[in-house]
């Protein structure tokens, strides 16, 4: 049934800043080669031609989907946690090196404005309307539980999702689940069958040209101190995937025992671009990696040339949503006011970059606080990493989670745009309130080029953690601002299996296709008196475009 959205939040974007290049950017390294350590005299400005390689072919894989969910054994349970200290271990000491000395101005909340002040209460029903050609109102025309029970679901979800039509296949931690009702309803797969090693971090997107479902699965570090990767491509919905296996020599030979972390995927009109940090046996970052793949052969699963490119330790790289013929990237590479965009037009095996000054934001290292009822800090994990971009409209922009300071009472989403033309500087459209945390932003663009957004917010005035889903278009108001909508209220949090506080580390939004004009989203909360989680798919947009999610939906 479709319902409209119960409106909580609008909020203005920033006013622009003027942006200049920096003379300074920390934590680039140069194209090609490996190089430990971090580099502290990287050019403002660079662009060197990638490496190329050759992939071997797939292999078939047809998963055996249940109605029950799956659950972790013992020891996979004991395999997940050690590799979760290991990533604590190892984020932590990289944010320390990145950021060695914390105590430096930043810019504070000088330009927010609150739009219009939304009401917060408990109550999940949303309310149902007839809807028009011309309803603008804010509408979920889907909004479902993808798990039952909660069973193999960490505080550290990570939800991912991807969908064509009818079909959707979502993944979080640790499970992966199919619908092939629009959401309606979901079947479960274990993603430990066809991978023993399989750890945590999945990630999911969709190429509606091609009708593929890319689903990309990060293994547990072994004893030599590499890990496995797998790449499965799905041309029917998730009923059978070709599968590509991988480790971090497979695409370059000199990262002999380091494994793979936080995976972005993201696509361009022809190729996939996997993006992901390398550490070694010693918890230690020691590059970033961008491997570009062509869709033409992955929709088979041949064997294929890809081009990468090896970077020194540093901050996170994180692609865009919404790419055509260039792929964009973000780092914020310093919080007194560094940030670099990565560009890598489809016609070039070039990639460039550019080192923009922004206003500087309080250094965050897994210390951000929301406590809730309960005691526990979903804040607790989040650092600086971006978590999401996007390109619309002849913009770039980026959002990363910053700790709470510098005239923040709580932690909040802080936010980049650039001009596409020329990555100036623009503006500062972050997401924050006076009275709890906002978190873990995630972005697309439509085929209008107008922004779906899904945000964490919690502690404060509204406690346990809140899923929300956002837009920004020409109907929210006027100076334009995020629109947010209530998804689903958590009712307890807990910890991580190493008695770790947090939430993330991500959530994803996706372009509803192939109608392209509303948005999907994947998000979680917590509840019961023993905690559980709960992954949800969201399907969301203007209520005008009713009839295009009824047709392709498979209603």
């Amino acid at each position: 049934m479709v319902k409209k959205m119960r409106k909580a939040l609008a909020i203005m974007l920033m006013l622009s800043f003027p942006g200049i290049a920096s003379s300074l950017a920390l934590g680039q390294g140069g194209g090609g080669g490996q190089a430990d350590g971090i580099s502290a005299s990287a050019p403002v400005s660079q662009a060197n031609r990638a490496v190329e390689g050759m992939a071997p072919a797939a292999e078939k894989y047809k998963p055996v989907y249940s109605e029950v969910e799956p659950t972790l054994t013992a020891e996979q349970q004991a395999n997940v946690d050690r590799m979760e200290i290991r990533k604590e271990r190892a984020y932590r000491n990289l944010n320390a090196r990145l950021e060695p000395n914390s105590d430096h101005p930043v810019e504070g909340p000088r330009f927010y404005k609150m739009m219009r002040d939304g009401t917060f209460n408990s109550d999940e029903t949303a309310i149902p309307g007839e809807f028009t050609k011309a309803d603008n109102t804010g509408t979920f025309f889907r909004n479902a539980d993808v798990t039952i029970s909660g069973a193999s679901a960490s505080v550290i979800h990570e939800p991912a999702h991807a969908q064509i039509g009818k079909n959707v296949f979502y993944t979080a931690n640790w499970y992966a689940a199919r619908s092939a009702n629009g959401g309606s309803t979901f079947t479960y797969l274990n993603p430990f069958t066809d991978f023993p090693a399989m750890c945590c971090d999945q990630d999911v997107a969709h190429d509606v040209s091609r009708n593929l479902i890319l689903w990309y699965r990060q293994g547990s570090m072994a004893t030599n101190g590499t890990n496995q990767v797998k790449l499965s491509v799905s041309t029917n919905g998730g009923l059978s995937f070709l599968t590509y296996t991988w480790s971090p020599t497979s695409f370059d030979a000199s990262l002999t025992n380091r494994w793979f972390d936080y995976p972005h995927l993201a696509l361009s009109n022809n190729f996939l671009y996997l993006v992901t940090n390398v550490f070694n046996a010693a918890d230690t970052q020691t590059n970033r990696m961008v491997i570009r793949m062509p869709l033409e052969q992955l929709a088979v699963g041949a064997a294929f040339n890809y081009y990468r490119w090896t970077f020194a330790a540093g901050q996170t790289i994180t692609p865009v949503q919404g790419a055509t013929e260039t792929m964009y990237f973000g780092s914020s590479e310093n919080s007194t006011g560094t940030f670099r965009v990565y560009s890598w037009p489809e016609s070039t095996t070039v990639l460039s970059s550019i080192a923009r000054t922004v206003p500087a934001w309080t250094p965050t290292n897994r210390d951000g606080t929301c406590t809730v009822a309960n005691g526990r800090n979903p804040c607790g994990r989040a650092d600086q990493r971006v978590t999401a971009g996007w390109v619309s409209k002849g913009v770039i922009g980026f959002f990363w989670n910053v700790k709470q300071g510098g005239g923040f009472p709580y932690p909040y989403i802080n936010a980049a745009t650039f001009r596409e033309s020329d990555k100036v500087y623009l503006a500062r459209p972050y997401i924050y309130n006076t009275g709890f945390a906002f978190e873990y932003g995630a972005a697309a663009p439509n085929i209008r080029g107008d922004l779906g957004i899904a945000v964490l917010a919690a502690g404060g005035s509204i406690g346990y953690p809140r899923f929300w889903v956002g837009i920004d278009d020409g109907y929210n108001g006027a100076p334009p601002g995020w629109e947010l909508y209530h998804v689903i209220s958590s009712t307890n949090w807990g910890k991580t299996g190493t008695g770790k506080e947090g939430a993330g580390d991500y959530l994803r939004v996706r372009q509803f296709s192939p109608v392209g004009s509303i948005w999907t989203a994947s998000g979680y909360y917590g509840f019961g008196t023993t905690v559980a989680y709960k992954g949800k798919f969201v399907v969301f947009g203007r209520g005008r475009e009713q009839r295009a999610f009824t047709r392709w939906s498979g209603l």
